[in-house]
């Protein structure tokens, strides 16, 4: 790490956002001793309408809300011992909750970008969208790969669960390894929490509400069709059992068993695979408009998980019905919140 230069770095970034400030008529920055983690800090002095305020400044190389949250601790340590003075935090990005820890905690806050928020005295500049650089981007995306979704679902679907990662892994269906990487990456979020006892998901709302922002039910393979049987739910089902297929009613069809809202006279269902042949048993016309049947073929197998037998037949779990539901134009996103209110928060509260 070349010191000197991230240094000036540093201070050409403090010195340009703080002089931006008309107030502000000068700014004299002083590095002090780095500290044990390797981060620079400063002491800023900023001449405003011929008073000195004082900046307590600490620089981190991460900023994850758990480093934000060590370094807001020892700024108010400082602050403390110290009259008229403020604290700054400086990343090269900063998580969305690292800027909520800091507001709730008033700390000011900028990054390397020139986002920033900074608060003091009668100050308050606010400056968001200089990047489209969010740090936790990469990671969420990450989380949303088949695979990946298979861990989610398993930890939405047991409230107040903690999980070892063999026992996780099992569950799931998949690697140790993809169990670890999913791991560190809600660590960092703080979605989850680490004990003896394993992991346990402490944020299920976060973590829901940005899975159904990054979700479609189009993933899944769609076949329309048109049927002028009244009872082919159980067609359906029969055929499915017949053939030792998985199946599971989805979306409206699902939730009107679960937690009906509106009443659509139109089947929607997930079937494992051999579509063509099903559809063909139970006479269903393929349509291009005007369809009564929507089978799903499912990108991966992780939509099975939690199945639900509700009058001999097999519903898909509330959080894939909440997901579905709410990628689904119309009143999806009204049978989804009204599933949530019915299923999902009571679940959770009671955990």
């Amino acid at each position: 790490m070349e010191t000197n230069k991230d240094d000036r770095r540093i201070q050409e970034l403090l010195r340009k956002n703080l002089l931006a400030i008309p107030l502000i008529n000068s700014v004299d920055i002083q590095p002090t001793a780095k500290d044990q983690q390797g981060a620079e800090d400063y002491r800023v002095m900023l001449g405003v309408s011929g008073e000195d305020i004082h900046l307590i400044v600490e620089v981190l190389g991460n900023g994850e809300p758990r480093y934000v949250r060590q370094s807001i601790s020892k700024i108010h340590e400082w602050l403390q011992r110290m009259d008229h003075a403020y604290g700054l935090i400086v990343a090269p990005a900063l998580f969305d909750k690292s800027a909520a820890l800091c507001r709730e905690a008033g700390i000011s806050y900028l990054d390397f970008s020139g986002n920033c928020r900074l608060s003091f005295q009668n100050i308050y500049i606010e400056r968001t969208g200089n990047s489209d650089l969010r740090p936790e981007k990469k990671l969420l995306k990450s989380l949303y790969y088949p695979k990946a979704e298979r861990i989610l679902r398993v930890l939405l679907a047991n409230p107040g669960r903690s999980w070892k990662t063999e026992a996780l892994a099992r569950e799931a269906g998949v690697s140790i390894g993809m169990v670890f990487k999913v791991k560190q990456h809600l660590l960092k979020l703080e979605w989850v929490r680490d004990s003896r006892d394993g992991m346990q998901l402490i944020a299920w709302r976060e973590l829901l509400e940005d899975w159904k922002r990054n979700y479609t039910y189009q993933k899944n393979h769609i076949s329309q069709f048109y049927s002028l049987d009244n009872g082919i739910e159980q067609e359906l089902a029969k055929v499915c059992s017949n053939r030792n297929l998985r199946y599971a009613m989805a979306l409206f069809t699902g939730a009107a068993r679960v937690a009906p809202y509106t009443r659509i006279k139109q089947l929607f269902a997930y079937v494992e695979k051999d579509v063509t042949l099903i559809s063909s048993e139970l006479d269903l016309k393929p349509v291009d408009s005007g369809a009564n049947v929507t089978l799903l073929t499912p990108y991966d197998q992780g939509v099975f998980y939690g199945l639900q037998k509700i009058d001999g037949l097999m519903i898909a779990s509330p959080v894939q019905l909440y997901l579905d539901l709410n990628s689904y134009k119309g009143r999806g996103e009204e049978a989804a919140q009204f599933l949530f209110d019915k299923i999902l928060e009571p679940l959770w509260s009671a955990n």
